[in-house]
């Protein structure tokens, strides 16, 4: 028996059946929309965990989930590496927190890196399109939900998993 999770983040028990993905991703761009950033958690070169924040990113409905970053930092060859990564948003009470665990991919198609270009152009975080402009795919497998205003037990849920990694 899993946990509905309704949207804005209140909580009610009962069987978790459709919408499981759009209902992560609604809550995570609630999480984020004050400018709240997501933190990344891969594991680093060394083996060791490694975390760090991501400002700009893209939720698609579907739960893939889109960050951005250059293509030449350590991060981006730990997801080669090692395809595990954890995503985690909390609004800025750290009340309520989504914890995503799953596979990540780098983004090849140059058409979706240009999309994804074009729109966070406002951010001023990179200067021109180029092979410089890096995208991560990632795809939550797991979920697991907390808002304390409700409860200090999680609601863990699990995630179709049949989703290509890197898909438009």
């Amino acid at each position: 028996m899993y946990t509905i999770i309704e949207v804005p983040g209140t909580v009610s028990k009962g069987v978790f059946v459709n919408n499981a993905l759009k209902k992560v991703a609604q809550i995570a761009r609630l999480l984020a929309k004050d400018e709240q950033p997501a933190l990344l958690s891969t594991i680093g070169l060394n083996g060791s965990p490694r975390s760090r924040y991501m400002g700009a990113f893209r939720i698609r409905d579907t739960g893939d989930f889109f960050l951005i970053s250059p293509s030449n930092t350590n991060k981006m060859e730990e997801i080669q590496r090692n395809p595990q990564v954890q995503v985690i948003f909390s609004d800025k009470g750290f009340k309520r927190v989504l914890t995503l665990s799953g596979k990540a991919g780098i983004v090849k198609d140059t058409a979706l890196r240009q999309e994804l270009f074009e729109e966070k152009k406002p951010l001023k975080l990179y200067p021109v399109f180029n092979d410089h402009f890096g995208v991560v795919h990632f795809m939550p497998l797991q979920a697991e939900y907390l808002d304390l205003n409700v409860s200090n037990d999680p609601v863990v849920i699990d995630l179709p998993g049949d989703r290509p990694i890197g898909a438009r």
